[in-house]
């Protein structure tokens, strides 16, 4: 799902007359210049030597309350993050968490660290710990949500998210059409088609959002709509939408009287729902 947000990178706030010599870093700097240097870094996508910046921070200073140490090791973790390196980042954020008490910022960045090694019960407890600290973070929710959808299958819990997404942040197409597909897979077609008119209103040249609202009005066999939001989501090239449309012509074709997938299943799916 889309839910990719701006990083948040720690800035030092207090200045320091500690210098380092820092290979790959430059000459000598102090602390402050050498953490923004890591950022620059980090911003230009020079993860590597990002990291190096970070570590060469982290490995100087050696008292546990430093601000600076604490930053050092937030922003490595981000650079471990865009590396791929899940198991380094969640060690990274987990130094964070145990020395800010559970800062909310280090517990959503460690929760997609474990997603990233494929601990979604890791993560899914983090972004619960982060929601606790942050009840207002839209985000927050739309993320849990989609490991409830992904994971766990457990579609009344991820619309359940998805619909506090949606009540914080209303005209949020991705959350309306989370919040719709997540309708569809627990059978609520009539909450799923609310859902994805909404995200249409804001959003009409979204495919996804008419085959998915089709699909809803194909299971509660209203084929005249299904069909119309179908043929528009196979001009704004939506593939599954063009294959179904197929797939009922046939049907029509063969003289099978059939007009509609029974039952939840979809052509190729062997019989198992899925999204739209």
């Amino acid at each position: 799902m889309e839910t990719a947000a701006p990083m948040k990178i720690f800035h030092l706030t207090i200045p320091c007359l500690l210098l380092l010599v820092l290979a790959g870093c430059g000459p000598s700097f102090p602390v402050k210049d050498i953490l923004e240097k890591g950022n620059a870094l980090y911003g230009d996508g020079r993860y590597d030597e990002a990291v190096s910046c970070y570590t060469r921070i982290i490995e100087t200073l050696r008292d546990p309350a430093d601000p600076n140490l604490v930053s050092a090791r937030f922003n490595r973790g981000l650079a471990f993050l865009e590396k791929g390196s899940f198991g380094e980042a969640v060690a990274d954020f987990s130094a964070v968490i145990d020395r800010e008490n559970g800062d909310e910022g280090a517990c959503r960045q460690r929760a997609r660290a474990f997603e990233g090694l494929g601990d979604y019960e890791k993560a899914l407890a983090d972004y619960t710990r982060a929601i606790a600290c942050e009840p207002g973070d839209a985000d927050l929710y739309l993320w849990r949500g989609d490991i409830h959808r992904k994971w766990n299958r457990r579609h009344d819990l991820a619309a359940r998210d998805f619909a506090a997404a949606v009540r914080l942040r209303p005209a949020d197409r991705r959350a309306l059409y989370a919040l719709g597909m997540a309708c569809f897979m627990k059978a609520d077609y009539d909450g799923a088609i609310e859902s994805l008119s909404r995200a249409i209103g804001i959003c009409p040249e979204d495919g996804r959002c008419y085959n998915g609202r089709g699909q809803s009005y194909l299971q509660k066999g209203n084929l005249e709509e299904a069909l119309c939001d179908l043929r528009k989501a196979c001009e704004l090239r939506e593939e599954s939408s063009c294959i179904l449309l197929e797939y009922l012509a046939a049907g029509d074709r063969t003289g099978g009287g059939q007009k509609r997938p029974a039952g939840g299943k979809h052509p190729g799916k062997g019989g198992k729902k899925e999204e739209p």
